[in-house]
């Protein structure tokens, strides 16, 4: 079982550095296509794009590297993931989304998993196979790797906790999930994984 750390926020935010980038690129444009202003014109113009790149970064969206195989095949060893941090201020995070949030055991950790179980559900393993209330959570919309070694494909049941989330890695036996460190407190949510953009190849939204 894989008991490492599951993602890490880049440092510095890789997503900051690609707006200023950008921002950049388009400043470059401008002076030789022959748009020169003055140097305050670019100061302001820089300032803009730093504070829009912070906002975007403390409140948006936020990139994460993945360096661990606990979501695999979902997600893979390296994958970069764009992190949306806005859309759980609109509304509840639902069953079976991807979920990145500060590890329980310690608040500068970062990990990523599925969120299997909402507050006051009763949670279930058989065989691998997770019951939700005593149903059999259908599960064919994302690969899940399950594997008849898996120390814990039996567990529970259990109830989860008020403000408070049960969360699985896809990849079951080779994750260290809510099975071993208990719940997710809702205060510890980060953002909803929303696509992975590196290595190019990777590229795709991610199935919730």
């Amino acid at each position: 079982m894989n008991t490492g750390m599951d993602t890490n926020m880049i440092g510095p935010n890789l997503l900051l550095w690609v707006i200023l980038g950008g921002f950049l690129v388009y400043l470059i444009y401008l002076f030789f296509a022959g748009k020169k202003k003055p140097f305050y014109d670019w100061m302001e113009t820089f300032v803009v794009a730093l504070l829009l790149a912070l906002i975007i970064r403390t409140f948006i969206m936020a990139t994460f590297y993945i360096p661990s195989g606990s979501m695999i095949p979902t997600l893979e060893i390296k994958d970069r993931v764009i992190g949306n941090k806005f859309i759980y201020r609109f509304h509840s995070p639902q069953r079976q989304d991807v979920i990145i949030f500060k590890y329980p055991g310690d608040n500068k950790t970062y990990f990523v998993k599925r969120l299997i179980g909402l507050p006051g559900d009763k949670i279930e393993l058989r065989d691998s196979d997770v019951y939700v209330n005593d149903t059999l959570l259908d599960e064919s919309a994302y690969p899940v790797q399950k594997d008849p070694l898996d120390e814990r494909k039996d567990f529970g049941p259990i109830i989860v906790s008020p403000r408070s989330y049960f969360a699985l890695g896809d990849n079951r036996a080779h994750s260290a999930d809510s099975r071993y460190w208990g719940y997710v407190p809702e205060k510890n949510l980060v953002a909803q994984a929303m696509f992975t953009f590196w290595p190019l190849r990777h590229i795709k939204v991610i199935p919730q």
